[in-house]
C-alpha cells in the first residue's frame, strides 16, 4: 500500500481500535488487521507476527484470550458497511467449509462441505452479507456446530461455549444473523439464499413472519398444489371402525413437471448483468403458486402464494435452477431474476476471504478465538471493499460513516 492508502487506513480504522479499548490491545490490532491484508504468509499469529515484526505470543493471546468484544467491532462494521450501500440490497445467507486437521478445533468433524465438493474433515460457517449492484459485504460467519459436539457438553465447555448450547440447523443460524442485523440497524432487504435453504419450509415461513422478502433458491423436484386457491374439502367422517380417514387434498406437480409443460411462448430471454465476457443472459419464466405441503395444509395453515422462477438457457437439454420468490419483491420478471442471481458475488467473497485474508487459516481451538479472527478478517475486507470502491466513477464519493454523532470525526473519504 502506498502512504495514501495507509492513511485512508488509519482514519478507517480507528474507531475499530477504539472498541479494543487499552493501548496494547488496539497496537495488537491494527498489527493483526494490517497482517491479513499485508502478509504473504499464512494468516495466523505466527505469519502475521513475521509479517509485521510483532510478537507472536502477544498476538496468540490477543485473539484467543484477550477480553475484547468481538459482537462490538460487528456493531460498528454494519453500521458502516450500511453506510456504503445504496439503492436496493440483498441480505444473502449461504455457508462455507473450513478444513481442518485433526477433530479439537471448535465445531470440526466429518461433515459435507460444498467447499471441498464432498465430506471430510472441516468447519462449517454460515454467513450473512449485505449486497448490491457493486459489491457485497459479509456481515457476520456463526460456527455451525455438529450434533456431535452439541451432544458431548465437556467437549463444548473446552472450547469456550456453553456446555448445554443447543444443536442448530443452518438455516435456523441464519435467522439468528438476521435477527442480530435488524438489532444492529439494518434495513430489511431481500433475503436471497440458494436451494439448501428454499427447500426448508418453516424457514420460509420464518421469513414471512419477519415480514422479509426473499428469493431463494429450491430443488426441481420441490412440489406445488395444482388447485392453490382452493382450500382443502373437509376430512371424510370417521369409518365405521373409527379409524380416520385422510384428509382430500388436491394433486401436486413438481416444479420440473411445471417448467417442462411451458409452451415456447411462455419463455422471455433477458439480460441481468455484464459480465467479464459480456452480457449475462438467457431465458425465465415464473407462475404463481403454493408450495405443497401436505403437513402444513392439513393442520389449517397456508403458505402464500409465489413466484416460482424458472431458468432455461437455450441450448440446454432441461431447465437449470429453480427459485422461490415472494411477491413483495414485485412481479416485473427481470426483477425477479435480478433478485435471484446477485448471490454471484458470494462465491468470490468467499475466495477473496480464504486466499488473500486467510479467513480460514485460524489454528486455534476455541470459539472466542475464532470469532476474534473472523471479526477482524471482515473488518480489514470492508477496508478493501471501499478501496475498490473508490475507482467505481458512478460511486458515491462520501459515503457517511458512523451515527450522526460522530460522522464528523469518523468519515472516510473517497477522494
Amino acid at each position: 500500500m502506498d502512504a495514501k492508502t495507509l492513511g485512508r487506513l488509519d482514519s478507517f480504522l480507528d474507531p475499530y481500535l477504539t472498541i479494543l479499548g487499552r493501548e496494547e490491545r488496539r497496537r495488537h490490532g491494527s498489527a493483526y488487521i494490517r497482517g491479513l491484508m499485508l502478509g504473504d504468509d499464512r494468516r495466523t499469529s505466527s505469519g502475521i507476527a513475521r509479517s509485521c515484526g510483532s510478537d507472536e505470543q502477544a498476538l496468540q493471546q490477543f485473539v484467543g484470550q484477550s477480553r475484547w468484544s468481538a459482537k462490538a467491532l460487528l456493531d460498528r462494521l454494519a453500521l458502516d458497511a450500511q453506510g456504503i450501500a445504496p439503492g436496493r440490497r440483498a441480505l444473502i445467507i449461504d455457508d462455507t467449509g473450513f478444513p481442518k486437521q485433526g477433530r479439537h478445533s471448535v465445531g470440526v468433524a466429518r461433515q459435507y462441505s460444498g467447499t471441498l465438493g464432498k465430506t471430510g474433515n472441516c468447519q462449517i460457517a454460515v454467513s450473512l452479507s449485505l449486497a448490491w449492484d457493486q459489491a457485497a459485504v459479509p456481515l457476520e460467519f456463526e460456527l455451525y456446530l455438529p450434533e456431535e459436539w452439541t451432544s458431548d457438553p465437556a467437549r463444548l465447555k473446552k472450547a469456550g461455549l456453553s456446555p448445554n448450547a443447543p444443536f442448530k440447523e443452518k438455516w435456523k443460524i441464519s435467522l439468528d444473523l438476521l435477527d442480530r442485523a435488524k438489532s444492529r440497524g439494518i434495513q430489511s432487504g431481500v433475503v436471497c439464499a440458494d436451494g439448501g435453504y428454499g427447500v426448508v419450509t418453516e424457514f420460509r415461513q420464518e421469513l414471512a413472519k419477519r415480514r422479509f422478502a426473499y428469493a431463494l433458491g429450491v430443488q426441481k423436484s420441490l412440489s406445488f398444489w395444482l388447485a392453490p386457491r382452493i382450500d382443502i374439502p373437509p376430512a371424510p367422517k370417521q369409518g365405521k371402525r373409527g379409524a380416520p380417514r385422510k384428509p382430500l387434498l388436491p394433486e401436486r406437480l413438481s416444479a420440473e413437471s411445471y417448467a417442462l409443460a411451458l409452451t415456447p411462448d411462455k419463455w422471455t430471454s433477458l439480460s441481468w448483468r455484464e459480465g467479464t465476457k459480456g452480457a449475462m443472459k438467457s431465458r425465465f419464466a415464473c407462475a404463481l403458486v403454493e408450495p405443497a405441503n401436505a403437513a402444513t395444509r392439513t393442520a389449517g395453515a397456508r403458505e402464500a402464494e409465489q413466484w416460482l422462477l424458472i431458468e432455461w438457457p437455450e441450448g440446454e437439454s432441461e431447465p437449470t435452477h429453480y427459485w422461490l420468490v415472494s411477491q413483495a419483491v414485485g412481479k416485473d420478471l427481470i426483477d425477479l431474476v435480478y433478485w435471484a442471481k446477485i448471490r454471484w458475488m458470494i462465491e468470490m467473497n468467499y475466495r477473496e476471504l480464504k486466499d488473500e485474508l486467510g479467513l480460514d487459516h485460524y489454528e486455534g481451538r476455541s470459539y472466542r478465538g475464532w470469532l476474534s479472527h473472523v471479526a477482524l478478517t471482515l473488518v480489514a475486507f470492508l477496508f478493501l471493499t471501499v478501496e475498490r470502491l473508490r475507482n467505481k466513477s458512478e460511486y458515491l464519493l462520501d459515503p457517511p460513516w458512523g451515527s450522526p454523532s460522530d460522522a464528523a470525526t469518523d468519515r472516510l473519504r473517497l477522494a
